[in-house]
């Protein structure tokens, strides 16, 4: 049974994971560079692109670090689940 205080960092994993997901999407090329518009066909848009790619996995680092080992699947959040230290 999962316990409510795990319930919180589950959801926010899973949102993290959510975007994490359709940021990759967009920036894989799944949204191509004939249909953007010519600002970001540019040198700017090339910054933007790898900009928004290094805030992604800062924020994909800050997520799994900040808990302190209790993101689903860490081996402390699963020993917590089974009530050991």
């Amino acid at each position: 049974m999962l316990r409510t205080d795990a319930v919180l960092p589950l959801v926010l994993f899973t949102l993290l994971t959510l975007m994490l997901g359709l940021h990759g999407l967009s920036a894989s090329g799944h949204f191509p560079r004939e249909h953007r518009t010519a600002a970001l066909r540019s040198l700017l848009g090339v910054v933007i692109l790898h900009g928004t790619i290094l805030m992604a996995l800062t924020a994909l680092i800050a997520g799994l670090w900040v808990p302190g080992g209790s993101s689903p699947g860490t081996r402390r959040s699963s020993l917590a689940a089974l009530g050991r230290p």
